[in-house]
């Protein structure tokens, strides 16, 4: 009954049957060809019912398909925008129907663009429709450049053409296309890496940009730099930077980065040191991996300025550096000497834990430094050590008679050897803090 009513009289009564016809979840063959005859009619109210009807069957026969094809013609803009969108609802298109959307965004009804713009961010695009929308990026309409951003953003997998296409999109001067093209190549940041390996130095510096623009990359992506901070081709190498913009950094990446403080390329340790210097917090791990770097000289200094932004060191890491003050290289003890100044408070807590060579070691070449700036003091008193630094008084408390005793023998042994080699640097260190 419904599918002869289509063929009314009455333009209203072919209106109300293609209506019904969209509420029904499945089509016969039948009502299929009916409506698609429709979308002939001479009212343009029926016609848009009709590919309304259509466009809520989540299948459609490729006679269906092809019929909306065709409206997307249609002089009125309604029926057109209703056929873009019953084509977005498909999970599939053939390539003429893609082709057919792709031409709809020069529709001269903004409507009728938006809602073919919108049906085919639904789909996967054929590298062939992908070229007229890496194209578009070049429009010198805004709106054109923004939808074809927009569309390629909805793609599971890019060509590189794509991909490099949407690298010069982030100079664009429209923030709209700038902010896509970002949102986009974050995305596919496993192609965006890949491209990092082209021979173009200009394509690479792009795709570098690209990456340090995303906030956050994933771990995926971290062991993807790392590879290429182990790259024999420092150019290669170098191309690491994009993880400097990230705020948190894996274990893994940390630790390649703390080794490229090492390499022979100066670009390479640089890198490595700005992208360490820009974490908040350090894992242990980390931390004594730099102190291990401190006696390399390419290292020494990058390692000791990352060690000197952290606001507090662990106990660990302190007895670490302790343990480097007895290396004989004069200048790795000055810039150990400096990184414990940093923390003073927490050296003196660390004294009974040492050592008895370590506790001498200290006392020698930095103990008795500090005081002479500073007139600190420092004292055993029953199962307690107690200090004075510029902070103000400590103690150490409840300490077995082991550490104590421990802690005064190390004293009077250094006091007896007198020996105080580093007095004129740690002053000079002191003098510049």
């Amino acid at each position: 009954a419904l599918v002869g009513a289509l063929q009314d009289k009455d333009e209203d009564v072919r209106e109300r049957a293609a209506e019904a016809l969209g509420r029904q979840s499945t089509l016969p063959e039948s009502a299929f060809q009916a409506l698609i005859g429709v979308l002939q009619d001479k009212d343009e109210d029926v016609r848009r019912r009709a590919v309304e009807a259509l466009g809520r069957q989540s299948t459609l026969p490729e006679s269906a398909l092809q019929a909306l094809v065709g409206a997307l013609q249609d002089m009125d803009e309604d029926v057109r925008k209703e056929a873009a969108e019953a084509l977005g609802k498909q999970l599939s298109l053939p390539e003429s129907a893609l082709q057919a959307l792709i031409g709809a965004l020069q529709d001269k009804d903004w409507i009728v663009r938006n809602s073919a713009a919108y049906a085919l961010k639904q789909s996967t695009l054929p590298e062939s429709a992908l070229q007229d929308f890496i194209g578009a990026l070049q429009h010198e309409n805004e709106d054109v450049r923004r939808e074809a951003t927009e569309v390629l953003r909805k793609q599971s997998t890019l060509p590189e053409s794509a991909l490099q296409a949407l690298i010069c999109a982030l100079k664009d001067k429209d923030e709209v296309v700038r902010k896509s093209a970002t949102e986009a190549l974050g995305i596919q940041l496993k192609a965006l890496i890949d491209v990092l390996k082209d021979k173009d130095w200009r394509v690479k510096e792009l795709a570098t940009e690209a990456l340090g623009m995303q906030r956050i990359l994933p771990e995926s992506a971290h062991q993807d730099f790392i590879g290429a901070l182990q790259h024999e081709n420092e150019d290669v190498r170098s191309v690491a930077e994009a993880l400097e913009t990230q705020s948190t950094l894996s274990e893994s990446a940390l630790q390649a980065f703390i080794g490229a403080l090492q390499d022979k390329d100066w670009r390479v340790r640089n890198l490595a040191a700005e992208a360490l210097g820009k974490q908040l917090t350090l894992p242990k791990s980390t931390l004594h991996a730099l102190i291990d770097a401190l006696p390399n000289e390419h290292a020494r200094y990058s390692a000791a300025d990352i060690l000197e932004k952290q606001s507090t060191l662990p106990e660990s890491a302190l007895q670490a550096l302790i343990g480097t003050l007895q290396n004989k290289d004069r200048d790795l003890q000055r810039c150990v000497v400096r990184l414990l100044l940093r923390h003073v408070e927490t050296t003196f807590m660390v004294i009974p834990s040492l050592s008895p060579s370590a506790i001498e070691t200290l006392y020698r070449d930095f103990l008795i430094q500090y005081s002479s700036k500073y007139s600190a003091s420092l004292w055993v008193q029953g199962h307690q050590v107690h200090f004075h630094t510029v902070q103000g008084p400590g103690k150490i408390d409840g300490l077995c008679v082991e550490d104590v005793t421990k802690v005064v023998q190390a004293f009077n042994q250094a006091q007896k050897r007198a020996i105080l080699p580093l007095v004129e640097d740690c002053n000079q260190v002191l003098e510049e803090l």
